[in-house]
């Protein structure tokens, strides 16, 4: 999967424009998109801007993203919240368990 990522140019020196995203500065290449100018959104894709975006378009996809991300962390809190209940139920379920054989035990006494 390819992904490319809208960006905001924040200085040009000829070809190359350093942007920045997330706190991380980055030198990309502007040849494919001579057009672009300081202030622009640019989407990037390995190190290139490959189209310059208007910048409603670029704040939706970054809103997006950070939707995703979002999403992704959450994902990740609730599997390890599910770990750690199974950590915790291990110990409880060997009584749980316990629980069960003496059940069986029960119906195989009556």
């Amino acid at each position: 999967m390819c992904l490319a990522v809208p960006v905001r140019i924040i200085e040009i020196k000829g070809q190359v424009g350093r942007v920045e995203l997330g706190g991380v500065l980055r030198d990309i290449s502007l040849a494919l998109t001579p057009e672009a100018q300081l202030g622009d959104f640019v989407l990037v894709h390995t190190g290139f801007a490959i189209s310059v975006l208007d910048e409603d378009e670029a704040q939706e996809t970054l809103k997006l993203f950070a939707e995703l991300e979002e999403s992704w962390d959450q994902a990740e809190a609730d599997a390890s919240d599910d770990a750690n209940r199974s950590k915790g139920l291990s110990a409880s379920g060997d009584a749980d368990a316990s629980s069960d054989a003496s059940d069986v035990v029960g119906e195989t006494d009556a």
